[in-house]
């Protein structure tokens, strides 16, 4: 190769160059007549601008997978690229109207677009697509007599249209921990189907009977969203979820039982007033760990009540109802009823006195106190 009158030879062969002349030449005679060759680096230069002018050739059109939700979107859009030689978008057909026969099961749909900046977007309207999933669609371009066939995916979603609430069992004990669960619906047609591709986030105030409501924020996975909450009250109760926007939504009733016997609680009642008050009876009722009335707790009991305060020291154990300690008091769903006010264990209590009591289930080894007034004798 001459360059000012001379003749310059550097090596063609070099990777770097990529020269491909069988194959390229028309685009390196095209960048080497338009380019100013005064040096060899001029010429590296040319076989450059060759290469590029080569691989910006349009090679092939390329469909992107398209998005379509049955309740938010009037059409699906199909994107297709016309490409180089290295998968750029090309601009050769920009300004270009083309056809696309659309095809998805056994419909098809005819649609045009012009292409901009190497890309080409028609919408398709015709088709009815009423399960959520991946569909194939197949493309067939033509641009002004260049035709190919393209196939890319469809993802059909659907918009959540309110949630169906689900507990793990129906019967639980107090105590135990409920995993509730949620999965967005929506309608098609007369039909209630379950949303596969939910994974938005929702802030949710869920409502678990007399346990009271919490704030919990619901992460859905595509299909379901779950959080576990504890339960201490023994009662009859759907969950409830409310989420902004969306009808509240209940589970199926649940039951929740009482634990096993874990306290005892006492409760006195008074008579008379002024100086002639006086304690007359005590409640016993037996709970769980939770303070729910355990109500399977029946049957006969031996209960101990003891003086435990006021400097007050009998000799022996002071009792009720006889001088021994030991009463047998009937259980019916969990609590038992004792009236005191004329018993042996009040009558050898001082007189007028307000004392602690202790009352005991001694084979339960279950115990409480309450405040005893004794009367006035």
């Amino acid at each position: 190769m001459g360059i000012g009158g001379e003749e310059i030879d550097f090596d063609l062969s070099d990777p770097a160059l990529d020269f491909q002349w069988d194959e390229r030449r028309e685009f390196y005679r095209a960048a080497i007549a338009a380019a100013d060759i005064d040096t060899v680096e001029d010429v590296k230069d040319a076989i450059k601008s060759g290469n590029a002018a080569f691989f910006a050739q349009f090679k092939e059109f390329a469909a992107e997978p398209a998005a379509y939700n049955m309740h938010r979107d009037d059409g699906i859009t199909f994107t297709i690229k016309a490409l180089d030689k290295k998968g750029n978008p090309c601009s050769e057909f920009d300004g270009i109207t083309a056809d696309v026969i659309v095809e998805i099961g056994h419909r098809q749909e005819v649609v045009s677009g012009t292409f901009a900046g190497g890309t080409l977007a028609v919408k398709a309207t015709g088709f009815t697509l009423s399960e959520i999933g991946d569909y194939e669609a197949e493309l067939e371009i033509d641009v002004e007599g260049l035709r190919q066939l393209l196939f890319t995916a469809v993802k059909v979603s659907a918009e959540p249209q309110r949630a169906l609430v689900l507990t793990d069992a129906l019967e639980y004990t107090a105590g135990a921990l409920v995993q509730i669960s949620a999965v967005m619906l929506y309608d098609e047609e007369d039909d209630t189907k379950i949303l596969t591709t939910e994974n938005g986030r929702y802030s949710a105030v869920i409502s678990m009977g007399d346990d009271g409501s919490v704030n919990r924020l619901l992460q859905f996975d595509g299909v379901i969203a779950e959080v576990v909450l504890p339960v201490a009250k023994a009662q009859e109760f759907s969950v409830e979820i409310e989420i902004a926007d969306f009808p509240l939504a209940q589970s199926k009733p649940i039951k929740v039982k009482h634990g096993a016997p874990a306290q005892l609680a006492v409760e006195a009642e008074e008579q008379g007033r002024g100086d002639r008050r006086r304690t007359e009876s005590v409640l016993l009722t037996v709970l769980d760990a939770a303070g729910n009335t355990v109500l399977d707790f029946e049957g006969l009991k031996v209960a101990q009540f003891t003086v435990v305060d006021d400097g007050l020291h009998a000799a022996g154990n002071p009792n009720l109802p006889d001088k021994n300690g030991t009463a047998v008091v009937e259980f019916e769903e969990g609590e038992a009823f004792i009236l005191i006010s004329m018993s042996d264990f009040i009558k050898q209590l001082p007189s007028s006195r307000t004392l602690t009591i202790a009352v005991s289930l001694m084979e339960e080894g279950l115990s409480a106190e309450f405040r005893c007034r004794t009367p006035k004798r």
